[in-house]
């Protein structure tokens, strides 16, 4: 990579029920794919996580595009959008800021159209929905041995 060059990012959330079990997934120029899973969430909530992590994972002092097609990540990270309802986002964004500043990252986001055959956003989906998938399993795999809602004994 030449200095200068923007790591182009896609970045999603999904989220079985909302709330619910729910995945997140960030697709990182050629360097891969880097998703996870929570147990009770929100699709908001994934959205960020995924932000979040994506930056994590670029060298630092790096110019970032970060492609989402979420309007929510977009007006809370560059138009400052409050969250009304949720504690969670306002920790989520400072997380990211802290980490912006930490790592010297240069962060430009861009709103794509979801479902419309960008390469990019389509992997990230693809890799959020298994994600959350996976997380409903776990959960469901919890709740027959006995634990419901997943509250560990």
């Amino acid at each position: 990579m030449e200095r200068g060059d923007i790591i182009e990012v896609w970045t999603d959330g999904s989220c079985k029920g909302n709330p619910g079990p729910g995945g997140w997934a960030a697709v990182i120029a050629d360097d891969g794919v880097v998703s996870g899973r929570k147990d009770i969430t929100t699709n908001n909530e994934m959205e960020m996580v995924a932000v979040l992590n994506a930056l994590a994972e670029v060298p630092d002092g790096a110019a970032v595009r970060i492609n989402t097609d979420s309007k929510m990540v977009v007006g809370w990270l560059a138009r400052g959008w409050k969250s009304r309802s949720n504690w969670i986002i306002p920790d989520l964004i400072e997380a990211i800021r802290m980490l912006r500043d930490n790592k010297g990252l240069t962060i430009y986001l861009k709103k794509v159209k979801g479902h419309a055959n960008v390469p990019g956003n389509e992997k990230a989906d693809r890799r959020a929905k298994i994600e959350a998938a996976l997380a409903q399993q776990e959960h469901l795999d919890w709740v027959k041995r006995g634990r419901p809602g997943g509250v560990p004994t």
